[in-house]
């Protein structure tokens, strides 16, 4: 898995309002909908999907949060059939030996996408605010996922104290350091976080 993106193809951030979001059969299944609908319609910019997506790649698609808990708000997604990480619901799903490779790569392009959203504001409050990634221990949707969010946690979609605890503390939210670090040490037949 490439590194597949630069800065230069990031567009400017500008979160899309959740009616433009694609209804989808399932909550916990509606990242799963929203990247097969992506790829079918790859190719047909016109189509609605286009408007959720922040960007693609080749093994990767970024993706709005439809209920973004803080200024700006992505999720990075592996392509089920072009990443092996693609096929993964969550990072205790992870295999160290099959998986590390892919997952730093993955990190990579979490890391580069933050770097140039951190820098293409179109809100001039949120640039102060660092970026963060990371995983939801216990993730509400599938498939795997890389949160890339702006540490604001401004937003009207924060409804109670769980949802910023969800992205602060720790033992809610997986670093991608301290993922790569654990899957390093972990066994090679699976692991737990």
């Amino acid at each position: 898995e490439n590194n597949e993106t630069t800065a230069a193809s990031v567009p400017a951030y500008k979160h899309p309002p959740q009616d433009v979001f694609p209804a989808s059969a399932s909550f916990r299944t509606a990242l799963s909908e929203l990247i097969s609908s992506f790829e079918n319609n790859e190719t047909k910019k016109s189509h609605p999907v286009h408007r959720v997506v922040y960007c693609s790649t080749p093994s990767s698609v970024c993706i709005y949060d439809k209920y973004h808990k803080a200024r700006k708000h992505l999720l990075l997604i592996p392509r089920p059939d072009k990443s092996p990480l693609g096929k993964l619901s969550s990072i205790n799903d992870i295999i160290p030996s099959i998986h590390l490779q892919h997952l730093r790569s993955f990190h990579a392009l979490g890391r580069e996408i933050a770097s140039a959203v951190s820098g293409s504001c179109t809100d001039d409050k949120s640039g102060k605010y660092p970026m963060l990634c990371g995983y939801h221990a216990v993730p509400s949707l599938t498939p795997l996922h890389l949160h890339i969010i702006s540490s604001d946690f401004h937003s009207d979609c924060i409804k109670n104290k769980k949802h910023i605890n969800s992205f602060t503390d720790a033992s809610f939210f997986i670093s991608p350091d301290f993922l790569e670090r654990h899957v390093e040490s972990a066994p090679s037949a699976g692991m737990r976080v």
